[in-house]
């Protein structure tokens, strides 16, 4: 606690600077704070991945706040005022309820395109040919954006390609999706029926990366960030209270934050601590 005392200046600060990010990618996994087992209130932990000037911070939240409320506590500090890309899955409780008019004009919505395909994947068993198709396209998507990161596109490239590449592949995808319920070619509350339901219903956020330069395919890195805190939650089982739960967010932000960053965070924590009036 003492330690992260002396830090917490550092976690403040990585929390004004994620606030001013270009895109945001953030989701939710259970946590456990006995605490609040007690009183009868659901725990969550918030990965909160911010990209600003190409540096990335990760950010985790264990409280009963929904990674929503979290991201609006962190735009609440946003002075930038340029848009921002928001990726997350189409959970009602990952759309920030509290942000200003202006805010909200420059907040561009992406949904995660590996949910959406989740949902057929799961059920390749059951509809092979019909979901054999939508996950091929798919596939195409996430090639096209492989050949990007290889040839190190710009966003604006990137965009360019996948307009070139993508968009027709999408739209052919869209389609067949409104033809399988408009000629009744799938039950609609099949779980198939279900998955189709669901890309239709999202699709302009699952599809920005047809329109926006810089928005991604997907959650992942949010998705990976995640795992650390599920790591931590089998090793350590719970938190205590939610001032243990504090503590345990800010070490493991400081921490995940500088191994993304390629710093030992030995290193950095040690001198965090030396220099101390500074950081201060």
């Amino acid at each position: 606690e003492n330690l992260c005392y002396e830090v917490k200046p550092v976690y403040y600060a990585l929390i004004d600077h994620s606030a001013n990010g270009e895109l945001i990618i953030y989701d939710d996994t259970p946590g456990r704070i006995l605490e609040n087992q007690a009183q009868g209130k659901a725990t969550h932990t918030t990965a909160f991945v911010s990209v600003a000037n190409e540096n990335k911070t990760h950010l985790f939240f264990t409280s009963e706040k929904h990674a929503g409320n979290n991201a609006s506590t962190i735009l609440e500090k946003r002075t930038s005022g340029s848009a921002v890309i928001a990726m997350m899955d189409a959970s009602s409780s990952n759309i920030p309820k509290e942000m200003s008019q202006d805010l909200t004009a420059r907040f561009v919505l992406c949904f995660c395109l590996t949910h959406g395909r989740r949902k057929f994947f799961e059920l390749f068993n059951f509809f092979e040919e019909k979901c054999d198709f939508v996950l091929n396209v798919i596939g195409q998507i996430y090639k096209n954006d492989a050949h990007c990161k290889q040839q190190n596109c710009t966003p604006e490239q990137r965009l360019l390609y996948h307009q070139t590449h993508s968009q027709l592949l999408m739209e052919n995808l869209h389609f067949w999706l409104n033809n399988q319920l408009l000629y009744e070619l799938t039950e609609a509350n099949s779980g198939l029926g279900q998955a189709v339901n669901y890309m239709l219903r999202n699709w302009i956020p699952l599809t920005t990366f047809l329109t926006v330069a810089g928005a991604p395919l997907d959650s992942s890195w949010a998705e990976r960030a995640i795992k650390i805190a599920i790591r931590h939650r089998r090793n350590s089982l719970f938190y205590k209270t939610s001032k243990g739960a504090q503590v345990g967010d800010c070490l493991m932000s400081l921490i995940y934050t500088a191994q993304q960053n390629n710093i030992n965070p030995f290193d950095y924590l040690n001198a965090l601590q030396r220099y101390g009036p500074q950081v201060a």
